[in-house]
């Protein structure tokens, strides 16, 4: 008796694609649409949204390795998940360039400071932390180990 779609896991290729390309490519068309929309105002908000993708896309590459080592059973899960570090970046973004004295006034108070980078990074790989926490967790309760002790194959 074959099971029904739903109960195996999508296959790491999709994963992937969802997770790395897609998310990429979306979040791309974000910031070119947020620099586009800043042309012509004579800040140099659309210069600083392009110099910090510089910074953004390739951390995006890696921060969302989270959702290739996830196993989702439905392929509209890994889209929503491979879309929320992507989608917040860039509604945060665009609430830092049109509500310039709240938003943009209460996110630069929160950036002051001689730790915000660690901070940054910290929350970016928060996601892909937890889920490499769960699956050595999962690994050691498969195997029996224990913390601190060594695995014995017999």
């Amino acid at each position: 008796m074959a099971s029904p779609p739903g109960d195996k896991p999508v296959s790491v290729i999709t994963r992937a694609l969802f997770a790395l390309v897609l998310a990429e490519v979306f979040f791309i068309a974000c910031q070119a649409l947020l620099i586009h929309s800043t042309d012509g105002t004579g800040s140099w908000d659309g210069m600083g949204i392009a110099f910090g993708s510089l910074v953004l896309v390739p951390m995006l590459l890696i921060t969302n390795c989270w959702v290739v080592l996830t196993r989702f059973r439905h392929k509209w899960k890994i889209l929503l998940a491979s879309l929320f570090i992507p989608g917040t970046t860039a509604i945060l973004e665009y609430l830092w360039l049109n509500y310039k004295f709240g938003v943009r006034n209460l996110m630069q108070r929160l950036f002051v400071g001689r730790y915000w980078v660690w901070f940054f990074i910290f929350l970016n790989f928060l996601p892909l932390i937890i889920t490499s926490v769960v699956r050595i967790v999962k690994y050691m309760k498969s195997r029996k180990i224990r913390p601190g002790e060594r695995a014995v194959d017999n």
